[in-house]
């Protein structure tokens, strides 16, 4: 499997790949790789909804923001799908 993983900037993307919200830390998931991509092209073709309401309590993945010590140091922006989302999607 292959997933796309945006992040608004670089302590973010630690948190998403390092920390209890990362895909390596999901049940199933045996290898993990990343590779960062610093600039960003935009294809006008590739039509993806970013975020989703910002309503919830608990992010997709199952992780609750709000007591995440990433996230209370400001190291992280936070999952766009929750109330604690911090960024600007």
């Amino acid at each position: 499997m292959f997933a796309l993983i945006f992040a608004e900037d670089y302590h973010s993307l630690e948190s998403v790949s390092l920390e209890k919200c990362s895909l390596r830390s999901q049940e199933g998931v045996r290898r993990f790789e990343l590779y960062p991509i610093q600039e960003i092209h935009y294809d006008g073709y590739l039509d993806i909804k970013v975020v989703s309401e910002k309503d919830r309590e608990y992010a997709p993945c199952g992780i609750f923001c709000g007591d995440c010590r990433r996230y209370e140091t400001n190291r992280c922006l936070g999952c766009p799908a929750t109330r604690y989302y911090r960024g600007k999607l």
